[in-house]
């Protein structure tokens, strides 16, 4: 209980044994994650461990985490810089994820037109991700989606996943696009 100015410091004991219920709430957005990514290629920064590697909650930019895991805690995410120029993230776990919105939502994130698709692959029976490779004048963003529900060789259901990788567009990655974002 608060005690205002001049309070002669009593205790409400009726207070005392309800607990606050505990709101959760993270501040790292995923898309403005892969942005700062991105931004750091597009000026030939090296990714720096100490400052990109990450596990933990990433939400939709409210504050919400993106998905919920099996136990019904928010789900976690890991964030790997690779080999200095390249960046990887994915969920640790598996979980409600609307991974389709969740790619939309990255790749809007950025300047329209700022991408375009220079490469896709939609699923078949052997690899259940859609791949999409968006590019700019200097990054790529690869980006694998397995949006619904599908049964793998072990008939155990396998729920939506998603894989967001950025690396530093390199004239060998030049293609001709698919079509414009």
């Amino acid at each position: 209980m608060f005690q205002g100015c001049g309070s002669d410091n009593r205790k409400d004991s009726d207070n005392d044994s309800v607990a606050e219920p505990e709101e959760f709430h993270a501040d790292y957005d995923i898309a403005m994650t892969v942005r700062s990514i991105a931004d750091a290629i597009n000026v030939d920064e090296t990714l720096d461990p100490n400052l990109y590697d990450f596990t933990g909650i990433l939400t939709d930019g409210t504050g919400r985490p993106l998905y919920t895991a099996a136990e019904g805690m928010p789900g976690e995410w890991n964030v790997t810089v690779c080999k200095g120029d390249t960046a990887k993230i994915y969920p640790l776990e598996e979980g409600d994820l609307l991974a389709d919105d969740l790619e939309t939502y990255v790749v809007n994130s950025f300047n329209p037109n700022m991408f375009e698709i220079i490469s896709e692959t939609q699923p078949d029976k052997e690899n259940h991700f859609t791949h999409t490779v968006y590019a700019s004048e200097s990054t790529i963003l690869d980006i694998k989606v397995r949006s619904n529900h599908h049964f793998n060789h072990n008939t155990t259901l396998c729920m939506p996943a998603i894989s967001i990788t950025v690396y530093p567009r390199k004239p060998e990655t030049i293609e001709e696009p698919v079509t414009a974002l």
